[in-house]
């Protein structure tokens, strides 16, 4: 089937989770503070003046268990989740691998797509974002580092792409 087939039967509006994956954040919550989530806030702005509803927004530290029960827990509940934050190369980041273990797909030419415009902005240090999409329980899970311009870029790729993706990890093609 043609693209614009799937896009043309694709969900005009969908529900979103947005989890924000940050241990200083969550830290600032737990001691009843409220935290600046500019990345989270973005990714919230940006899907609903595309028409879509952000469902659920978590706040979650950045441990294994918590990214991969979070991601799970939404999943089942929503037609996409997008993580920000926990992607990059430091120990404690570990947004992809949590998300990866329990993927049963990866799409890859999300973070391909992904690194290439970033290119245009930041050169070859576009190599170091580890921005990935998965399908988890049937549903596409973006996963973009916590940078606010990373997450408008994000953004602008998934509100795009992300009607066909959801048809196409349902199976619903």
């Amino acid at each position: 089937m043609p693209v614009e087939k799937h896009v043309e039967r694709a969900p005009k509006r969908l529900a979103i989770a947005v989890i924000t994956v940050s241990t200083s954040k969550f830290e600032e919550a737990a001691r009843g503070e409220e935290p600046e989530d500019t990345s989270g806030d973005i990714l919230e702005s940006r899907f609903e003046q595309a028409g879509h509803e952000t469902r659920y927004r978590v706040l979650i530290p950045d441990q294994r268990e918590m990214v991969a029960g979070a991601v799970k827990w939404t999943a089942n509940r929503v037609d996409a989740v997008v993580t920000t934050g926990g992607t990059g190369l430091t120990p404690t980041d570990v947004t992809i691998e949590a998300v990866g273990e329990i993927a049963e797909k990866q799409v890859p030419g999300f973070g391909e797509l992904f690194r290439r415009k970033s290119e245009e902005d930041v050169g070859a240090h576009s190599i170091l974002s580890r921005a990935e999409m998965f399908v988890v329980d049937g549903t596409p899970v973006a996963c973009l580092p916590g940078s606010p311009n990373a997450v408008k870029l994000g953004a602008e790729l998934l509100i795009e792409v992300l009607p066909h993706v959801v048809v196409h990890s349902r199976g619903d093609v």
